[in-house]
């Protein structure tokens, strides 16, 4: 005695391009795209104040920024010419303790 069973065929293939989701999903997906959407335009606004808040406070005549510049290029010259004696210093020194090895 052979009984056959109703087998029905197993189709993985989509219906079509649209997303099966729940209404839970949505409701997240919706959210995050919201989110985005609020982020992209606060940090715009706040670029535009920024520039603004720049373009204002910015009223040092050019030779104060200037002197301020070459203050700073000397201190960083100063620094490293320090640097380069210590360097030279060190190197011409005489070893405090002679090796025993050689």
């Amino acid at each position: 005695m052979n009984i056959e069973f109703f087998k029905t065929k197993k189709d993985f293939n989509k219906k079509g391009y649209q997303l099966n989701l729940s209404v839970y999903w949505k409701i997240i997906l919706f959210s995050i795209f919201l989110i985005i959407m609020l982020s992209f335009f606060y940090g715009y606004n706040l670029f535009i104040e920024i520039n603004k808040d720049f373009v204002i406070t910015n009223t040092d005549t050019n030779d104060q920024v200037e002197n301020r510049r070459q203050k700073r290029i000397q201190n960083i010259l100063k620094y490293f010419s320090d640097r380069e004696t210590n360097s030279f210093n060190i190197i011409n020194s005489p070893p405090s303790i002679v090796d025993p090895s050689i």
